[in-house]
Protein backbone atom coordinates (compact mmCIF):
# COMPACT_ATOMS: atom_id res chain seq x y z
CA UNK A 1 0.00 0.00 0.00
CA UNK A 2 3.02 2.42 1.18
CA UNK A 3 4.30 1.90 -2.56
CA UNK A 4 1.29 2.36 -4.15
CA UNK A 5 0.96 5.36 -2.61
CA UNK A 6 4.63 6.51 -3.20
CA UNK A 7 4.36 5.70 -6.82
CA UNK A 8 0.92 7.60 -7.06
CA UNK A 9 2.74 10.68 -6.06
CA UNK A 10 5.67 10.35 -8.14
CA UNK A 11 2.99 9.85 -10.89
CA UNK A 12 1.26 13.00 -10.13
CA UNK A 13 4.63 15.31 -9.44
CA UNK A 14 5.62 14.25 -13.00
CA UNK A 15 2.61 15.26 -14.58
CA UNK A 16 2.43 18.56 -12.63
CA UNK A 17 6.01 18.75 -14.14
CA UNK A 18 5.40 18.49 -17.10
CA UNK A 19 2.21 20.39 -17.60
CA UNK A 20 4.48 23.62 -15.77
CA UNK A 21 6.97 22.71 -18.23
CA UNK A 22 4.19 22.79 -21.37
CA UNK A 23 2.80 25.66 -20.11
CA UNK A 24 5.94 27.99 -19.41
CA UNK A 25 6.86 27.45 -23.13
CA UNK A 26 6.47 30.31 -25.31
CA UNK A 27 4.10 30.65 -28.38
CA UNK A 28 6.51 31.59 -31.18
CA UNK A 29 6.26 33.80 -34.53
CA UNK A 30 7.24 35.59 -36.83
CA UNK A 31 7.67 39.08 -38.13
CA UNK A 32 9.10 39.71 -41.55
CA UNK A 33 8.95 43.32 -42.82
CA UNK A 34 11.56 45.40 -45.00
CA UNK A 35 14.37 46.73 -43.65
CA UNK A 36 13.92 50.26 -41.72
CA UNK A 37 15.05 51.75 -37.82
CA UNK A 38 15.80 47.53 -37.54
CA UNK A 39 17.05 48.76 -33.75
CA UNK A 40 13.95 50.11 -32.72
CA UNK A 41 12.10 47.24 -34.00
CA UNK A 42 14.03 45.14 -32.00
CA UNK A 43 13.34 47.30 -29.12
CA UNK A 44 9.61 47.67 -29.72
CA UNK A 45 9.55 43.81 -29.57
CA UNK A 46 11.89 43.20 -26.67
CA UNK A 47 9.12 45.37 -24.62
CA UNK A 48 6.58 43.16 -26.51
CA UNK A 49 7.72 40.29 -25.15
CA UNK A 50 8.09 41.85 -21.42
CA UNK A 51 4.47 42.48 -21.92
CA UNK A 52 3.44 39.35 -23.22
CA UNK A 53 6.37 36.76 -22.13
CA UNK A 54 4.06 34.15 -23.25
CA UNK A 55 5.11 34.98 -26.87
CA UNK A 56 8.44 35.01 -28.36
CA UNK A 57 8.71 36.85 -31.76
CA UNK A 58 11.54 36.13 -33.89
CA UNK A 59 12.75 39.19 -36.44
CA UNK A 60 13.66 39.10 -40.16
CA UNK A 61 14.60 42.03 -42.44
CA UNK A 62 14.53 42.05 -45.84
CA UNK A 63 15.76 44.94 -48.23
CA UNK A 64 12.91 47.03 -49.68
CA UNK A 65 13.96 46.82 -52.94
CA UNK A 66 14.01 42.69 -53.27
CA UNK A 67 10.71 42.59 -50.61
CA UNK A 68 8.39 41.64 -53.05
CA UNK A 69 10.48 39.25 -55.08
CA UNK A 70 11.29 37.56 -51.82
CA UNK A 71 8.47 37.32 -50.42
CA UNK A 72 6.54 36.30 -53.62
CA UNK A 73 9.06 33.13 -53.07
CA UNK A 74 8.46 32.45 -49.15
CA UNK A 75 4.59 32.80 -50.27
CA UNK A 76 5.12 29.79 -52.46
CA UNK A 77 7.10 27.92 -50.55
CA UNK A 78 4.83 28.60 -47.01
CA UNK A 79 8.03 30.03 -45.53
CA UNK A 80 6.63 33.68 -45.20
CA UNK A 81 5.93 33.73 -41.58
CA UNK A 82 3.27 35.25 -39.61
CA UNK A 83 2.88 39.01 -39.14
CA UNK A 84 4.60 40.83 -41.97
CA UNK A 85 4.82 44.49 -43.38
CA UNK A 86 2.90 45.35 -46.69
CA UNK A 87 2.66 47.70 -48.83
CA UNK A 88 -1.20 49.20 -50.10
CA UNK A 89 -0.25 48.61 -53.51
CA UNK A 90 0.11 45.30 -53.09
CA UNK A 91 -2.46 44.52 -51.04
CA UNK A 92 -5.21 43.32 -54.02
CA UNK A 93 -2.75 40.64 -55.70
CA UNK A 94 -1.23 39.16 -52.53
CA UNK A 95 -5.14 39.23 -51.05
CA UNK A 96 -6.59 37.39 -54.60
CA UNK A 97 -3.18 34.85 -54.28
CA UNK A 98 -4.44 34.11 -50.70
CA UNK A 99 -1.27 35.43 -49.15
CA UNK A 100 -2.41 37.75 -46.25
CA UNK A 101 -5.86 37.07 -44.61
CA UNK A 102 -8.20 39.95 -43.19
CA UNK A 103 -7.09 41.02 -40.14
CA UNK A 104 -10.91 41.75 -39.20
CA UNK A 105 -12.20 38.28 -39.71
CA UNK A 106 -10.13 37.20 -36.60
CA UNK A 107 -10.28 40.51 -34.77
CA UNK A 108 -13.69 42.44 -35.46
CA UNK A 109 -13.42 44.15 -32.18
CA UNK A 110 -9.66 45.65 -32.64
CA UNK A 111 -10.60 46.87 -36.09
CA UNK A 112 -14.01 48.38 -34.80
CA UNK A 113 -11.56 50.17 -32.46
CA UNK A 114 -9.07 52.20 -34.57
CA UNK A 115 -10.83 52.15 -38.37
CA UNK A 116 -12.97 55.29 -37.04
CA UNK A 117 -9.39 57.38 -35.81
CA UNK A 118 -7.73 56.58 -39.44
CA UNK A 119 -7.52 59.20 -41.82
CA UNK A 120 -9.50 58.40 -44.93
CA UNK A 121 -7.17 57.65 -47.30
CA UNK A 122 -5.46 54.74 -44.60
CA UNK A 123 -8.46 53.40 -43.75
CA UNK A 124 -8.91 53.17 -47.96
CA UNK A 125 -5.29 51.55 -48.50
CA UNK A 126 -5.74 48.67 -45.70
CA UNK A 127 -9.16 47.91 -47.11
CA UNK A 128 -9.40 45.38 -49.55
CA UNK A 129 -12.96 43.81 -51.02
CA UNK A 130 -14.68 45.66 -48.00
CA UNK A 131 -11.80 43.81 -45.52
CA UNK A 132 -10.02 45.52 -43.35
CA UNK A 133 -6.28 43.72 -43.88
CA UNK A 134 -4.39 44.81 -40.58
CA UNK A 135 -3.25 48.29 -38.65
CA UNK A 136 -1.14 50.88 -40.01
CA UNK A 137 2.94 50.75 -39.71
CA UNK A 138 3.07 54.18 -41.23
CA UNK A 139 1.58 56.11 -43.55
CA UNK A 140 2.62 59.17 -45.59
CA UNK A 141 1.86 61.03 -48.38
CA UNK A 142 4.50 62.41 -50.91
CA UNK A 143 5.22 66.36 -50.58
CA UNK A 144 7.19 68.71 -52.71
CA UNK A 145 9.89 69.93 -50.46
CA UNK A 146 12.68 73.02 -51.42
CA UNK A 147 15.96 74.15 -49.87
CA UNK A 148 14.94 77.29 -49.36
CA UNK A 149 18.56 78.24 -48.29
CA UNK A 150 19.53 77.95 -52.13
CA UNK A 151 16.21 80.09 -53.39
CA UNK A 152 17.24 82.99 -51.11
CA UNK A 153 20.56 82.92 -53.06
CA UNK A 154 18.64 83.66 -55.39
CA UNK A 155 16.13 86.42 -54.17
CA UNK A 156 13.49 83.88 -54.16
CA UNK A 157 12.07 83.91 -50.42
CA UNK A 158 8.27 83.13 -51.94
CA UNK A 159 7.18 78.94 -52.08
CA UNK A 160 5.94 77.87 -55.58
CA UNK A 161 2.25 77.15 -55.64
CA UNK A 162 1.78 76.07 -59.11
CA UNK A 163 4.24 74.02 -61.57
CA UNK A 164 4.90 77.44 -63.89
CA UNK A 165 6.47 79.34 -60.12
CA UNK A 166 8.48 75.34 -59.84
CA UNK A 167 9.63 76.00 -63.43
CA UNK A 168 10.12 79.86 -63.17
CA UNK A 169 12.01 79.55 -59.74
CA UNK A 170 14.37 76.55 -61.74
CA UNK A 171 14.61 78.68 -64.46
CA UNK A 172 16.02 81.98 -62.11
CA UNK A 173 18.52 79.00 -60.48
CA UNK A 174 20.04 78.18 -63.29
CA UNK A 175 20.18 82.25 -64.89
CA UNK A 176 22.01 83.11 -62.16
CA UNK A 177 24.29 80.47 -61.81
CA UNK A 178 23.33 78.46 -58.37
CA UNK A 179 22.16 75.31 -59.20
CA UNK A 180 22.05 73.72 -62.83
CA UNK A 181 19.78 71.20 -62.17
CA UNK A 182 17.00 72.56 -59.61
CA UNK A 183 15.23 69.55 -59.56
CA UNK A 184 16.14 66.06 -58.64
CA UNK A 185 14.03 63.01 -59.16
CA UNK A 186 13.86 59.58 -57.37
CA UNK A 187 13.13 57.86 -61.20
CA UNK A 188 14.71 55.27 -61.08
CA UNK A 189 13.16 52.36 -63.15
CA UNK A 190 13.58 50.10 -59.72
CA UNK A 191 12.37 52.05 -57.52
CA UNK A 192 8.30 51.84 -56.63
CA UNK A 193 8.03 55.20 -55.94
CA UNK A 194 8.38 56.78 -59.21
CA UNK A 195 4.61 55.33 -59.70
CA UNK A 196 3.68 57.29 -56.64
CA UNK A 197 5.64 60.45 -57.55
CA UNK A 198 3.73 60.05 -61.56
CA UNK A 199 0.12 59.95 -59.11
CA UNK A 200 1.16 62.63 -57.03
CA UNK A 201 1.93 64.85 -59.87
CA UNK A 202 -1.53 63.70 -61.66
CA UNK A 203 -3.17 64.41 -58.78
CA UNK A 204 -1.85 67.84 -58.09
CA UNK A 205 -3.07 68.96 -61.74
CA UNK A 206 -6.54 66.94 -61.11
CA UNK A 207 -7.14 64.68 -58.34
CA UNK A 208 -9.19 61.19 -59.27
CA UNK A 209 -8.83 61.70 -63.17
CA UNK A 210 -7.21 58.74 -64.20
CA UNK A 211 -10.39 56.12 -64.72
CA UNK A 212 -13.93 56.59 -64.66
CA UNK A 213 -16.63 54.49 -62.90
CA UNK A 214 -15.84 51.76 -64.30
CA UNK A 215 -12.23 51.85 -64.22
CA UNK A 216 -11.50 52.44 -67.83
CA UNK A 217 -8.83 54.76 -68.45
CA UNK A 218 -9.54 58.36 -68.90
CA UNK A 219 -5.87 59.89 -68.89
CA UNK A 220 -4.94 59.06 -72.54
CA UNK A 221 -5.54 61.90 -73.90
CA UNK A 222 -4.01 65.38 -74.83
CA UNK A 223 -4.58 67.86 -71.76
CA UNK A 224 -5.58 65.40 -68.98
CA UNK A 225 -3.89 65.64 -65.41
CA UNK A 226 -1.36 62.73 -66.61
CA UNK A 227 -0.44 64.35 -69.63
CA UNK A 228 0.21 67.79 -68.17
CA UNK A 229 2.12 66.07 -65.21
CA UNK A 230 4.23 63.48 -68.06
CA UNK A 231 4.04 66.59 -70.27
CA UNK A 232 5.87 68.90 -67.56
CA UNK A 233 8.44 66.10 -66.78
CA UNK A 234 9.16 65.57 -70.17
CA UNK A 235 9.98 69.46 -71.06
CA UNK A 236 11.65 69.98 -67.60
CA UNK A 237 14.22 67.54 -68.20
CA UNK A 238 14.82 68.04 -72.68
CA UNK A 239 13.77 71.31 -73.08
CA UNK A 240 14.39 73.59 -70.35
CA UNK A 241 17.09 71.22 -68.67
CA UNK A 242 15.93 72.20 -65.02
CA UNK A 243 15.57 68.23 -63.94
CA UNK A 244 19.07 66.63 -63.46
CA UNK A 245 19.26 63.56 -65.84
CA UNK A 246 20.83 61.30 -63.06
CA UNK A 247 17.09 61.12 -61.60
CA UNK A 248 16.90 58.33 -64.02
CA UNK A 249 19.41 56.64 -62.32
CA UNK A 250 18.69 57.50 -58.80
CA UNK A 251 16.47 55.70 -55.64
CA UNK A 252 15.41 57.56 -52.46
CA UNK A 253 18.25 57.49 -50.80
CA UNK A 254 20.30 59.11 -53.76
CA UNK A 255 17.84 61.67 -53.74
CA UNK A 256 17.89 63.14 -50.28
CA UNK A 257 21.38 62.32 -49.70
CA UNK A 258 22.07 64.59 -53.05
CA UNK A 259 19.58 67.24 -51.37
CA UNK A 260 21.53 67.25 -48.16
CA UNK A 261 24.96 68.16 -50.32
CA UNK A 262 23.09 70.81 -51.78
CA UNK A 263 22.73 69.28 -54.96
CA UNK A 264 18.68 69.60 -56.23
CA UNK A 265 16.98 72.70 -54.88
CA UNK A 266 13.17 71.11 -55.34
CA UNK A 267 11.88 67.53 -55.34
CA UNK A 268 8.83 65.54 -54.29
CA UNK A 269 9.20 62.49 -52.62
CA UNK A 270 7.53 60.73 -48.99
CA UNK A 271 7.37 63.18 -46.16
CA UNK A 272 9.60 61.38 -43.96
CA UNK A 273 12.76 62.06 -45.78
CA UNK A 274 12.49 66.11 -44.69
CA UNK A 275 13.13 65.08 -41.46
CA UNK A 276 16.26 63.09 -42.85
CA UNK A 277 17.49 65.65 -44.57
CA UNK A 278 17.30 68.50 -41.92
CA UNK A 279 18.83 66.51 -39.26
CA UNK A 280 20.86 68.16 -37.10
CA UNK A 281 24.72 67.30 -38.80
CA UNK A 282 23.26 65.94 -42.14
CA UNK A 283 25.26 68.96 -43.86
CA UNK A 284 25.54 72.68 -44.49
CA UNK A 285 22.04 72.71 -45.56
CA UNK A 286 20.12 71.19 -42.77
CA UNK A 287 17.36 73.00 -41.33
CA UNK A 288 17.02 74.74 -44.83
CA UNK A 289 14.42 72.02 -46.37
CA UNK A 290 10.99 73.54 -46.67
CA UNK A 291 7.40 71.62 -47.00
CA UNK A 292 5.69 73.29 -49.10
CA UNK A 293 2.02 72.58 -50.43
CA UNK A 294 2.22 70.65 -53.40
CA UNK A 295 1.77 73.14 -56.15
CA UNK A 296 -0.42 72.57 -58.72
CA UNK A 297 -4.37 73.52 -59.59
CA UNK A 298 -5.59 71.21 -57.09
CA UNK A 299 -2.40 71.22 -54.63
CA UNK A 300 -3.94 66.86 -53.99
CA UNK A 301 -1.02 64.40 -53.91
CA UNK A 302 -1.53 60.91 -53.27
CA UNK A 303 -1.17 58.87 -49.95
CA UNK A 304 0.63 55.74 -48.99
CA UNK A 305 -0.42 53.25 -46.51
CA UNK A 306 2.19 50.83 -45.12
CA UNK A 307 0.94 48.19 -42.88
CA UNK A 308 0.79 44.93 -40.39
CA UNK A 309 -1.01 42.00 -41.78
CA UNK A 310 -1.47 38.58 -41.10
CA UNK A 311 -0.17 36.35 -43.04
CA UNK A 312 -2.54 33.16 -44.14
CA UNK A 313 0.05 30.54 -43.19
CA UNK A 314 -0.72 31.84 -39.65
CA UNK A 315 -4.37 31.74 -39.81
CA UNK A 316 -3.42 27.79 -40.54
CA UNK A 317 -1.94 27.32 -37.00
CA UNK A 318 -3.63 26.97 -33.71
CA UNK A 319 -5.70 29.58 -32.10
CA UNK A 320 -2.85 30.78 -29.88
CA UNK A 321 -0.55 31.40 -32.49
CA UNK A 322 -3.37 33.46 -34.01
CA UNK A 323 -4.09 35.42 -31.16
CA UNK A 324 -0.56 35.82 -30.53
CA UNK A 325 -0.23 37.72 -33.55
CA UNK A 326 -3.47 39.60 -33.28
CA UNK A 327 -1.74 41.05 -30.19
CA UNK A 328 1.69 41.77 -32.28
CA UNK A 329 -0.29 43.74 -34.68
CA UNK A 330 -2.55 46.32 -32.27
CA UNK A 331 0.75 46.65 -29.69
CA UNK A 332 2.80 47.76 -33.02
CA UNK A 333 -0.59 49.41 -35.09
CA UNK A 334 -2.96 50.23 -32.10
CA UNK A 335 -2.25 51.83 -28.65
CA UNK A 336 -0.80 50.31 -25.79
CA UNK A 337 -2.04 51.52 -22.21
CA UNK A 338 -4.44 54.21 -24.19
CA UNK A 339 -1.29 55.57 -26.13
CA UNK A 340 0.26 55.12 -29.55
CA UNK A 341 3.27 54.22 -28.33
CA UNK A 342 5.46 52.63 -31.20
CA UNK A 343 3.42 55.20 -34.13
CA UNK A 344 4.39 58.16 -31.97
CA UNK A 345 7.76 56.77 -31.27
CA UNK A 346 8.12 56.73 -34.84
CA UNK A 347 6.83 60.35 -35.87
CA UNK A 348 8.60 61.93 -33.23
CA UNK A 349 12.18 59.77 -33.77
CA UNK A 350 12.17 59.37 -37.21
CA UNK A 351 9.35 61.75 -38.95
CA UNK A 352 7.23 58.93 -39.68
CA UNK A 353 3.93 59.88 -40.85
CA UNK A 354 1.26 58.65 -39.04
CA UNK A 355 -2.45 57.29 -39.63
CA UNK A 356 -3.94 58.57 -36.56
CA UNK A 357 -4.73 62.17 -36.87
CA UNK A 358 -5.22 62.93 -32.66
CA UNK A 359 -1.38 62.82 -32.92
CA UNK A 360 -1.12 65.75 -34.27
CA UNK A 361 -2.33 67.40 -31.13
CA UNK A 362 0.17 65.39 -29.07
CA UNK A 363 2.79 67.85 -28.05
CA UNK A 364 5.92 65.83 -28.54
CA UNK A 365 5.14 64.77 -31.60
CA UNK A 366 4.21 68.74 -33.25
CA UNK A 367 7.25 70.42 -31.78
CA UNK A 368 9.22 67.26 -33.07
CA UNK A 369 7.64 67.76 -36.88
CA UNK A 370 7.82 72.15 -36.48
CA UNK A 371 11.72 71.26 -35.61
CA UNK A 372 12.39 69.92 -39.45
CA UNK A 373 8.95 71.41 -41.54
CA UNK A 374 5.61 72.58 -40.66
CA UNK A 375 3.03 70.73 -39.02
CA UNK A 376 0.54 73.02 -40.02
CA UNK A 377 1.42 72.58 -43.60
CA UNK A 378 1.59 68.97 -43.43
CA UNK A 379 -1.48 68.77 -41.60
CA UNK A 380 -2.90 70.49 -44.82
CA UNK A 381 -1.84 68.08 -46.87
CA UNK A 382 -2.83 65.09 -45.31
CA UNK A 383 -6.32 65.73 -43.99
CA UNK A 384 -7.25 68.15 -46.68
CA UNK A 385 -5.86 67.21 -49.88
CA UNK A 386 -4.39 63.53 -50.07
CA UNK A 387 -6.19 60.28 -51.20
CA UNK A 388 -5.31 57.14 -52.47
CA UNK A 389 -4.15 55.79 -56.19
CA UNK A 390 -6.71 54.77 -58.03
CA UNK A 391 -6.62 51.50 -59.56
CA UNK A 392 -4.57 50.44 -56.61
CA UNK A 393 -7.57 47.51 -55.59
CA UNK A 394 -7.07 45.78 -58.90
CA UNK A 395 -5.14 42.57 -58.33
CA UNK A 396 -3.08 43.55 -61.69
CA UNK A 397 -2.17 46.95 -59.98
CA UNK A 398 1.56 45.27 -58.97
CA UNK A 399 2.26 44.63 -62.65
CA UNK A 400 0.74 48.17 -63.92
CA UNK A 401 3.00 50.25 -61.40
CA UNK A 402 6.15 48.61 -63.53
CA UNK A 403 4.40 49.68 -66.91
CA UNK A 404 3.91 53.36 -65.29
CA UNK A 405 7.71 53.25 -64.19
CA UNK A 406 8.77 51.90 -67.88
CA UNK A 407 7.07 54.72 -69.76
CA UNK A 408 7.71 57.20 -67.50
CA UNK A 409 11.17 56.77 -68.40
CA UNK A 410 10.31 55.84 -72.33
CA UNK A 411 9.14 59.71 -72.21
CA UNK A 412 11.91 61.17 -70.75
CA UNK A 413 14.48 59.31 -72.98
CA UNK A 414 12.43 60.50 -75.67
CA UNK A 415 11.77 57.18 -77.38
CA UNK A 416 7.96 57.99 -77.34
CA UNK A 417 5.99 60.87 -76.87
CA UNK A 418 3.60 62.02 -73.72
CA UNK A 419 0.44 60.86 -75.48
CA UNK A 420 1.67 57.61 -76.98
CA UNK A 421 3.27 56.94 -73.72
CA UNK A 422 -0.10 57.21 -72.26
CA UNK A 423 -1.98 55.15 -74.88
CA UNK A 424 0.43 52.34 -74.13
CA UNK A 425 -0.37 52.69 -70.55
CA UNK A 426 -3.71 52.49 -71.07
CA UNK A 427 -3.61 49.45 -73.69
CA UNK A 428 -1.34 47.45 -71.05
CA UNK A 429 -4.16 48.22 -68.16
CA UNK A 430 -7.17 46.91 -70.71
CA UNK A 431 -4.83 43.84 -71.36
CA UNK A 432 -4.53 42.78 -67.65
CA UNK A 433 -7.99 43.57 -66.71
CA UNK A 434 -9.23 41.63 -69.51
CA UNK A 435 -6.51 38.70 -68.29
CA UNK A 436 -7.44 38.82 -64.57
CA UNK A 437 -11.07 38.86 -65.19
CA UNK A 438 -11.76 36.15 -67.67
Amino acid sequence: MKKYFIVTILITLIISFCSISFASEPVEIKLVGWTYGVEKVRESLDNFEKIYPNIKVNYEDISWYSYTSDMTLRFITNTVGDVIYVNDMWLASWAEAGWVAPFEDYAPEVVQKYAPLMKPYVLEGITYKDKVYGLPYYNDTYVFMQNSGLLKKADINDKPKTWEDVKQMSLSLKEKGIQEYPVIMEFHPDEASLTNVFYAMTYSFEPDSLFDDELNPIFNKEGSAAYEALNWLDKGLNEWKIIDPASLTLKEIDVYKSMQGGVGAFTVMEKYTLAEMNAPGSGEWAGQFDLVLMPGESHYTNGSAKFYALTNDVTKRDPEYIDAAVKLIEYLGGKYNDEFVIAKRWAAENGLGFAYAELYDDPDVASTFNAWGDVEVEREQEEKYSMSMEGMKTPWFTEFSEVIRREVHNVLSQTKTTLEALDDMANEWNIMREKYTK
